[in-house]
């Protein structure tokens, strides 16, 4: 009777727990709650909830809830090493401290919470900043655009907005084209490109105040962009070989044709610009032949020189001439700028996909400059020794001591 009552017993026992773990799986996903709320301790002691993404102190404390018994699971890691974890049981709420070492202060800490009822499991990640004195959250967000005042400023968008924008991209392609094409400035940031963006500046807060910094940011990309696929002069390159400063000089510069079909080419120097666009130029001269050295096509782009001089001629100026019988015309004088070019060889090359070629041929000019300069030393301490041989022979033949 005994053995029948435990048998009994055991068989409800294992039924009540076979209808409990049925129930538990029968109850849907929406059932099981569980909340993480994660405070940190300021300096003057006083304990605010830490929102998530923003920054918190090291002192910090973890609680979480839940609807239903089960099992907790949390780790904490601050870049990327684990400083605090933990594991156990849960009925309705845990609460749990953690402080973060100073080493870990002006990293990110991320705390992973992971409540697990039978199958089922539901977790939560925050992440936070650790450091001394966080900043609130009201006040780090500070002139952001929440979600409806961004959905406002997207629907009051017109279709004059758009326009304007437009016109705004255009003057900034405008105006890389004014000074990459007509003025030649190969380089976008450059003296001239400082009127032209304080100019627009003012010009897009005179038509809008409001937004004019808005346009003025789409000419400024629409500028930039436009400077790097907008086509520019050819360029030429002048390695001059200074062998006295024991020394290479290089520049790479526009080339163009002038109204009169000289060659002439772009300084760089903002007034340079100016003076070429009220037509006053810097022509290009290059003195010995070099008509076998040019290419089909007729252009050069790399002039090796024994000597390059920017100076100031004094030519001719033309004018009308007049059959005035017995009255004598003085030649009018003026000056132009001149590059001199003294051509000790010319070749071509694409500079802007081949730079390194002009690289290592500078350095080569170094190396032929100072193998120049050994040579020389060289010879003079020949001559040193053997005007003193030639000395000692002679002491020798008289029979002086020299000595």
């Amino acid at each position: 009777m005994g053995r029948r009552k435990s048998k009994l017993i055991l068989l409800l026992a294992l039924m009540a727990l076979a209808w409990g773990i049925a129930h538990a799986a029968a109850q849907p996903i929406e059932d099981f709650l569980f909340d993480v709320v994660v405070t940190y301790r300021t300096a003057d002691g006083l304990e605010v909830v830490a929102v998530d993404g923003f920054q918190v102190t090291g002192d910090l404390k973890i609680y979480v809830y839940t609807n239903q018994p089960g099992k907790v699971s949390i780790t904490a890691t601050a870049g990327g090493e684990k400083i605090f974890e933990t594991e156990e049981g849960i009925e309705f709420k845990k609460e749990y401290s953690l402080t973060v070492p100073p080493s870990k202060y002006g990293r990110t800490i991320t705390i992973t919470v992971v409540l697990t009822w039978g199958k089922i499991s539901k977790s939560v990640i925050k992440s936070y900043t650790v450091v001394k004195k966080p900043i609130p959250p009201a006040e780090a967000m500070a002139g952001w655009l929440t979600p409806k005042q961004l959905e406002k400023i997207v629907a009051n968008i017109k279709w004059e907005t758009i326009m304007k924008a437009m016109f705004a991209a255009l003057m900034g392609i405008g105006a890389a084209a004014f000074l990459k094409y007509y003025l030649m400035m190969v380089d976008p940031i450059n003296a001239l490109q400082i009127p032209v963006l304080a100019s627009s500046l003012a010009a897009a807060y005179l038509l809008e105040p409001e937004y004019g910094s808005g346009y003025w940011m789409v000419f400024l990309l629409a500028d930039l962009l436009s400077y790097r696929f907008l086509k520019g002069p050819a360029l030429i390159g002048i390695l001059e070989l200074r062998s006295k400063e024991r020394e290479a000089w290089d520049v790479l510069l526009p080339i163009y044709t002038t109204a009169d079909g000289r060659l002439a080419i772009a300084l760089q120097r903002s007034d340079w610009a100016i003076r070429r666009l009220l037509g006053r130029h810097v022509y290009l001269e290059l003195k010995n032949p070099v008509e076998a050295m040019w290419k089909k096509n007729g252009s050069i782009d790399l002039i090796i020189a024994e000597k390059a001089e920017l100076k100031q001629k004094e030519v001719a100026a033309k004018h009308p001439e007049e059959a005035t019988e017995g009255l004598r015309l003085e030649k009018i004088k003026r000056k132009e700028w001149v590059f001199e070019v003294e051509v000790a060889d010319a070749h071509t090359i694409e500079f802007l996909k081949k730079a390194a070629y002009f690289d290592e041929l500078k350095k080569h000019a170094k190396r032929i400059l100072e193998e120049n300069r050994k040579l020389y030393a060289q010879l003079d301490l020949a001559v040193e020794e053997a005007k003193t041989k030639a000395i000692m022979d002679w002491a020798k033949m008289r029979g002086v001591n020299i000595e």
